[in-house]
């Protein structure tokens, strides 16, 4: 369709009198489209119209949904890629009635899928881009704001009783970032408070003992 050329010149002349009578952008595409394409019909009229006669391309092509400027077929981005997901459908998520975008699912979900997170927040685990599974449990005491912790923070947390702190680290013993059994993790802390004050250095080895006594 997009090789279709304005072959009729009584066409020709049809199409120019519509946009001079100023008929939206799109019916005009889709009043001639049997003729040409779309991108054909506006190579045509900018050639073929004086530029005093012009529309400016603010008022010329807009999206009849919204006024935003034309991205395809008479429509902006947006509705132009809404258009496209009311033909597939909703998202094949469960109970997600988003339209789809892409795979079947819309586009929340299909960023999830692409990045290796559950399509459901609060079933299973995931992979992070670091190597670490991760897991989604909003009311753990190790949670973060989003409800998501990393496994092997959680368990370490309910090993010794207690949230860990920002300065305290989970070792893997055998560098396998998966294996996260008691076993094979290790607490540690990382030595060193801001700045070298002697003060800053007494103050925090006393949180140490604290802690850790």
């Amino acid at each position: 369709m997009g090789n279709k050329k304005i072959i009729n010149e009584t066409v020709g002349q049809e199409i120019l009198k519509d946009y001079l009578d100023n008929l939206p952008v799109l019916e005009i595409y889709l009043k001639y489209r049997e003729y040409a394409s779309s991108s054909t019909i506006s190579r045509f009229v900018k050639r073929s119209i004086d530029k005093k006669d012009m529309r400016s391309s603010k008022k010329a092509f807009i999206c009849n949904e919204c006024g935003d400027g034309v991205y395809r077929k008479g429509q902006c981005a947006k509705h132009y890629r809404l258009s496209l997901a009311k033909q597939k459908g909703n998202c094949n998520v469960e109970n997600c009635n988003n339209l789809q975008e892409a795979k079947g699912m819309c586009s929340l979900h299909y960023q999830r899928f692409s990045t290796g997170k559950p399509l459901i927040k609060d079933t299973a685990c995931w992979m992070n881009a670091n190597g670490y599974i991760c897991e989604y449990l909003p009311d753990h005491i190790q949670a973060n704001k989003d409800g998501r912790v990393l496994q092997h923070r959680r368990i370490m947390a309910e090993h010794i009783g207690r949230r860990l702190e920002s300065f305290e680290n989970v070792h893997h013993i055998d560098g396998d970032k998966t294996n996260n059994d008691i076993q094979n993790l290790e607490l540690w802390v990382k030595m060193q408070p801001s700045g070298q004050r002697v003060s800053d250095l007494i103050e925090f080895a006393k949180r140490i003992l604290e802690k850790y006594n």
